[in-house]
């Protein structure tokens, strides 16, 4: 009825109320499907800032169930829109390292090598960051299978910057995966 009247901001209210009822009642597709509108309403009237925050629950709900190319698109498209804005750009590092982690959880090496390559040239910021730097050093312990040295690096850097839920399953998982490779190879 909303998107009928052209109050698509309202439409875009009620879809993340709808996103957020779905995921209290752990209703993940739900979910996704209705963030997912959300965002594309909020976009419709230009609300970025809202409509990166449905991307980004989208995102997360997408890592949550391995779904990682849509995640990491979803995450570079809006680290992408954050760095032209003034406000949003300190976030992008975040957004970047969440998509870089998700590459890496992914199993594919070399797309994660050549992302960080992207990222870097991205965001001139991002190398020097405790995130890009973290970023790079998992992904070279990765390429090395050194189990070891990803494990330090992961602990050195929760110690100084606490890993939230969803970073320490996605951790989880490249460490898995790492573990997968390590076996095919003896």
């Amino acid at each position: 009825m909303q998107i009928d009247l052209g109050r698509f901001t309202q439409a875009a209210k009620m879809q993340k109320e709808i996103g957020e009822l779905c995921e209290a009642e752990s209703d993940i597709p739900a979910a996704i499907e209705a963030f997912q509108a959300a965002a594309d309403y909020y976009q419709g009237e230009e609300s970025t800032s809202a409509a990166n925050q449905c991307l980004l629950k989208v995102a997360g709900f997408c890592a949550q169930t391995t779904d990682y190319k849509r995640a990491i698109e979803i995450y570079e498209q809006v680290a992408m829109a954050s760095l032209e804005n003034t406000l949003l750009k300190w976030s992008v590092k975040d957004y970047l390292l969440r998509a870089g982690i998700c590459r890496l959880a992914s199993g594919e090496i070399g797309d994660a090598v050549r992302a960080l390559e992207r990222y870097n040239s991205m965001d001139s910021t991002f190398s020097g960051t405790r995130e890009g730097a973290f970023l790079m050093s998992i992904t070279t312990a990765y390429e090395n299978l050194d189990a070891d040295a990803f494990t330090d690096q992961v602990r050195e850097y929760d110690e100084i910057s606490r890993l939230d839920a969803q970073k320490t399953t996605l951790l989880l998982e490249v460490k898995n995966q790492m573990k997968s490779q390590m076996d095919d190879l003896t």
